[in-house]
């Protein structure tokens, strides 16, 4: 047991298992809550073992012996849910069913944080997207995401529906605003979609507000909550927001129907009272939150 002392109180440290800890959240969240937690991880630059292999999972969490597991590993490229259903399965569905059969089996109590996708939203109206409406599944990955939710909520986990940007060092695994940077950087003509709007957070607005999570923790939390800024953008106007330095920039609106073949949500952009009120926080205004992350990019 690993105690540390505040003010003559001894406190037990929370033991946190993060999977996916390879991928661009898994590896933020690992440098975020290292300072606050005890961090077991899958392996920040490879993964250390296969987390679709159940009895690897079972000895890390019976050696680790967690307060928390927060379950960032996911194939999150749509096209390859689509076109490889039974391979993408195993992980965005498979690793959900381990994690919860092993708390079954051993009667373990760590919660788990599983982190899900805004793409269960597509609302034809201007209202925003709330976690008791009727979720949309327009693809695979979806479907994958919404069942893996299903098998999480049996055991008062908690599930986080959110989309992220943000500068990351994980070079074949870009975020929107990597993209766009490397993009603008070789002067290429960016097509942008003025037809999906959406409401992201920066990478470490959410790594600061599932920190809150944790230290927060009662046992009566659990369920859906949506994660993201107050407000949404076009992901055309979000490109021209985070690229406005660049002065020569070349680009051309279009529908996301018309470039990509697999069927995507339009308007993902989510309801966040809930997750404000039950945490007592206040999420950052969308173009307030780019002009942060900008900072974290050198223009030239």
């Amino acid at each position: 047991m690993i105690l540390y002392h505040l003010q003559n109180k001894i406190f037990k440290l929370k033991k946190i298992i993060i999977t996916g800890s390879s991928g661009k959240l898994g590896n933020h969240l690992v440098k975020s809550l290292s300072s606050d937690f005890i961090i077991f991880h899958s392996g920040k630059k490879k993964r250390k073992f296969d987390l679709t292999k159940k009895r690897n999972v079972e000895a890390f969490i019976l050696k680790t012996k967690p307060d928390f597991i927060i379950n960032c590993a996911a194939i999150t490229n749509i096209e390859t849910c689509e076109f490889n259903k039974k391979f993408t399965k195993k992980v965005n569905v498979g690793i959900v069913k381990n994690l919860i059969s092993i708390k079954k089996k051993y009667c373990l109590k760590f919660k788990l944080i599983q982190i899900s996708t805004d793409q269960m939203y597509d609302s034809k109206n201007v209202l925003k997207n709330h976690e008791n409406q009727k979720t949309i599944v327009n693809n695979n990955y979806t479907r994958q995401k919404l069942e893996a939710e299903k098998i999480a909520l049996e055991y008062k986990s908690i599930i986080l529906r959110t989309n992220f940007f943000g500068f990351s060092d994980i070079q074949n695994n870009k975020t929107f605003t990597d993209w766009l940077y490397s993009e603008a950087l070789k002067n290429s003509k960016l097509t942008l979609f003025k037809d999906v709007k959406f409401n992201p957070l920066s990478l470490i607005t959410l790594c600061k507000i599932i920190k809150k999570i944790i230290k927060r923790d009662k046992k009566n939390i659990f369920g859906i909550y949506n994660l993201g800024c107050r407000n949404g953008l076009s992901k055309a106007k979000f490109a021209q927001v985070f690229l406005y330095k660049f002065k020569k920039l070349r680009y051309i609106n279009k529908n996301v129907g018309s470039i990509l073949k697999v069927k995507r949500s339009k308007n993902m952009i989510m309801n966040i009272n809930k997750i404000q009120k039950e945490y007592n926080v206040r999420l950052p205004e969308i173009k307030k939150e780019i002009q942060k992350e900008i900072k974290n990019y050198t223009f030239y």
